[in-house]
Order: structure tokens, then sequence, then C-alpha cells
């Protein structure tokens, strides 16, 4: 993606979403993917890293992103370790879909 087209935000995101993906969880994603094990301690990553709850409205205690901003983040964890990439998906979009295409509040 060419930067020039994101906000100061988003390439801050972008940035933040890399330097994750370059370090710890590109260290963790052999091991993932020989034990088959999920890889709960790169989600916590996620959650310090404010990685977690991007689309999730503001009034339901998330960060009211929009949906570039969390393809921004989990091709960038993708591009290291599938599965991180997917547990950002997983974790907090599922939520968001819930809300928004189900209609209702309750999970």
């Amino acid at each position: 993606m060419n930067p020039s087209a994101l906000s100061p935000d988003q390439i801050e995101l972008l940035a933040r979403a890399r330097e994750l993906a370059a370090g710890p969880v590109t260290k963790r994603a052999a091991e993932v993917d020989r034990t088959e094990q999920y890889p709960w301690d790169n989600v916590d990553l996620l959650k310090d890293a404010k990685l977690i709850g991007m689309t999730i409205p503001k009034q339901y205690g998330g960060q009211g992103k929009n949906w570039l901003d969390a393809v921004l983040a989990i091709e960038a964890l993708s591009s290291a370790c599938a599965v991180t990439g997917r547990s950002r998906v997983a974790v907090s979009d599922r939520v968001h879909l819930d809300l928004h295409v189900a209609g209702r509040e309750t999970v």
C-alpha cells in the first residue's frame, strides 16, 4: 500500500503492527506452526499494542476505527504469522459483526 494514501494515524498504526510482527510474532511463528498451539501470548501482545477491539464502537469499549485500519494490522501481522493475524480478526471483529451486521448487542 502506498503510505502517502494513509492518514498519519494509519501510518503510525501500520508501523506499530509491523514492529510487532517483525519482533515477537516472527520469533514464535515457526513454533506456532510446528506445535499447532494457539498463540495466546501473541494475543496478549496484540492487546498491549491496542490492535484488538479496533473496529468495535467506542460506546462498547472499542476504538471505533474503520475496516482499513483493521486490514492494515491484519496484513502486517499475517505476513509474520498467519495464526496471529487471524487471531486479531477472531478476537475483535466477531463482536463488530454482531453489533453491526446482526444488529444485536449480545454475542
